[in-house]
């Protein structure tokens, strides 16, 4: 198997021109790599891995099968599409970084959209989000179906994170598997917190697992923008006003957040612990929804719980990534949506409904 990294600032000088975006920080990449070819060691009979140039970036990797295919670019840690064959890509990507990178810590939020990882609870660690798991550029090994992705470890909070991204043969479902690794002594508790940026969602869907269905993180939560339903919480996107809200820990099979832009679902599922220490008051999951000052999207979030992980010990938070077709009708229906998100968690959880979060 081999182990190749990207660290593209290394070798810069012999295949790339790195070029400096006036009056900012951040660059944009020419590369004498053959943009595309195939990963043999990586592919399978029916999933095909391939290393290809994606909207301006070089080194993207690409896995695919007969009915959807996901992008993620090492160079930025971040997953940049997941779609269905001749689908839209369901994920955010801001059209003013594209094809860009940020190739040091500069200080400075670099808001590529996407999907990424976060370490800790946001209050722990303030604003800029840290720069090793934001966008930080990662190393890659590939695995039979998919690829693993390394961050370089953060001093600060003493960890590395991996990721495995490994594709069904035949279904449109992306199988997660991650985990913080602890590398030396540190003050902060570990949470691996999914931050997936979806592009302009009609609404996002939480399950509604109690009568205490959320709980108002900031902005206001009202309607039309926040509705409750029978069995699920309903949030669309208010273009002048932020507002973020939480879903609070509570039965297994409530343990799933999705977002619908016509007809086409994506339902992110993990597992919840019972009693567990979950960030922002309990919250196993989150929305943010984004005003028109900093995009068009929504941000569909999954925690694992708060974990004082010791050195040489991890976290791991492992999901599943599905992509849905709706009928018209459950696609004008949350309610209805929201059956369909349950029965598609439901399938991929297993009997014992753990998705084997652990702490080691």
């Amino acid at each position: 198997m081999t182990y190749r990294s990207y660290l593209y600032s290394l070798a810069a000088c012999v295949i790339a021109l790195a070029c400096r975006v006036p009056g900012d920080s951040i660059f944009r990449f020419r590369s004498t790599l053959a943009p595309n070819r195939t990963i043999h060691e990586a592919s399978t009979e029916r999933v095909l891995v391939e290393e290809v140039y994606f909207r301006g970036w070089y080194g993207a990797v690409r896995i695919s099968n007969s009915v959807c295919e996901v992008v993620i670019v090492p160079q930025i840690s971040r997953v940049m599409s997941f779609s269905l064959r001749g689908g839209e890509n369901v994920l955010w990507i801001n059209p003013a970084l594209e094809g860009k990178v940020a190739p040091r810590d500069d200080g400075r939020w670099h808001n590529f959209g996407g999907d990424k990882v976060w370490p800790a609870m946001q209050s722990l660690w303030g604003w800029p989000p840290p720069y090793h798991f934001d966008s930080g550029m990662n190393s890659v090994e590939w695995i039979p179906g998919g690829v693993r992705l390394r961050t370089p470890e953060s001093l600060r909070f003493g960890a590395y994170l991996e990721r495995e991204f490994v594709l069904d043969s035949d279904a449109a479902l992306l199988r997660v598997n991650q985990w913080l690794v602890r590398t030396r002594p540190a003050p902060m508790r570990l949470t691996v917190w999914n931050v997936t940026q979806t592009d302009d969602p009609d609404y996002t869907l939480l399950p509604r697992g109690s009568d205490e269905a959320f709980q108002t993180l900031s902005g206001k939560a009202a309607a039309p923008f926040v509705t409750i339903h029978e069995s699920i919480v309903c949030v669309r996107r208010h273009r002048q006003d932020g507002l973020k809200i939480g879903a609070l820990a509570a039965s297994k099979d409530d343990s799933w957040i999705a977002a619908v832009k016509g007809r086409t679902m994506l339902l992110e599922s993990h597992a919840v612990i019972s009693d567990a220490d979950y960030p922002d008051g309990g919250c196993h999951a989150e929305i943010f929804t984004s005003p028109d000052s900093l995009g068009p999207y929504v941000e569909i979030e999954l925690l694992s719980p708060m974990s004082d992980v010791q050195v040489g010990e991890y976290l791991s938070s492992p999901q599943v990534w599905q992509l849905l077709e709706l009928s018209e009708e459950e696609a004008r229906d949350p309610e209805r949506a929201g059956a369909a998100a349950r029965a598609a968690h439901e399938r991929v959880m297993g009997e014992d409904r753990t998705l084997g979060i652990v702490a080691e």
